[in-house]
């Protein structure tokens, strides 16, 4: 494994656009924990609480295994927890495998993975608005797909591992709309474990949420390990992330695809075509969220008379804090682009 990442680290130096991608990195270790101290007893009331800390918030990966241990095993054998939360984006041919997470432009990193592969005009004929469709239906009808993620996991295929990542707390704020949002819909069943969470706290049965109590319920149900939807989930898999080469921020998304386009000679994509998504939220001309709006109880029918708020209006030091112990493998694990 020492030598692919040579050979990438050399190739991309030869290049001259090592800085337009960043850092090649070596496979990252679990996260260790820190010690909690986000004010949440300020938040609800303390016999409320489910005792927690962030140690039991940070996943552990697996050790991984030595070049001479892989010859001649199954990926079943290799791999025997799976391939992870999601289904990475890799081909055959193709020099660069993708690794994502929900809410963290997976739809436009999906959209340009499919354009350098000559597979988003059918993608776009056979599901217009959800190339996600498209790509499960894909995988479901190829029997290889499987044994391919755990080759390229494995290091037996010289392919470039990265995985678009975004800053945890504005991660958090959209996730928390997108959860609102679709409450009757895609979210039902997580939306009527909140309620009872809510109830069983004694904080109402109104179908509203703050941004407080959600992050409150994301925490209490990690440290259960209650199910999440993996839009809810940490970006942080331990599964998958041991094999990423390179990090691309969502915030330096542009620049980090142009490089990898330059260094790969790749077809030059159209980003902002991508970037339109219709399960995007729309930015709103007027905004009249309050300035503080954590703490404000609210629905899904808020956007159609306040629109779109910003992220700032649901960030502040307590928040940020219950984010971090939310999201303590995210930190961690991205600790060098996101304090």
């Amino acid at each position: 494994m020492e030598t692919i990442f040579s050979q990438l680290t050399e190739s991309l130096d030869q290049t001259g656009l090592v800085c337009a991608l960043g850092p090649v990195v070596q496979p990252l270790v679990a996260p260790e924990p820190e010690p909690l101290n986000a004010p949440i007893e300020a938040l609800i009331p303390p016999e409320s609480l489910v005792e927690v800390t962030s140690e039991s918030l940070v996943e552990v990966a697996p050790e991984p295994m030595a070049d001479n241990a892989v010859a001649g095993l199954s990926p079943g054998e290799l791999f025997p927890n799976g391939l992870g939360r999601n289904r990475p984006l890799v081909i055959q041919d193709f020099p660069i495998a993708v690794c994502w997470s929900y809410k963290s432009a997976c739809t436009t990193t999906l959209r340009w993975f499919l354009f350098q592969n000559n597979l988003l005009a059918n993608a776009n004929i056979v599901h217009p608005n959800w190339p996600h469709a498209f790509w499960n239906a894909r995988l479901d009808a190829c029997p290889d797909y499987i044994g391919l993620w755990h080759q390229t996991l494995s290091g037996q295929h010289k392919k470039l591992v990265v995985k678009v990542i975004r800053d945890p707390a504005l991660r958090a704020v959209s996730t928390f709309f997108y959860f609102l949002h679709l409450q009757d819909e895609y979210f039902a069943d997580q939306w009527q474990r909140f309620l009872a969470w809510k109830i069983s706290l004694g904080l109402g049965d109104e179908p509203t949420a703050t941004f407080v109590q959600y992050l409150l319920h994301i925490i209490a149900a990690r440290a259960a390990h209650s199910p999440l939807d993996m839009h809810l989930e940490p970006q942080w898999d331990p599964l998958q992330d041991p094999a990423v080469n390179v990090y691309i921020p969502v915030e330096q998304y542009s620049a980090k695809i142009r490089g990898l386009e330059q260094v790969f000679n790749l077809k030059e994509s159209p980003l902002e075509r991508f970037s339109a998504s219709d399960h995007h939220h729309k930015k709103s001309e007027n905004n009249l969220w309050p300035k503080e709006a954590a703490g404000m109880a609210i629905d899904k029918t808020h956007y159609r008379y306040l629109g779109l708020p910003t992220p700032d209006s649901f960030l502040n030091e307590s928040t940020r804090s219950l984010i971090r112990i939310a999201y303590a493998p995210d930190y961690k694990a991205y600790s060098q682009f996101y304090a």
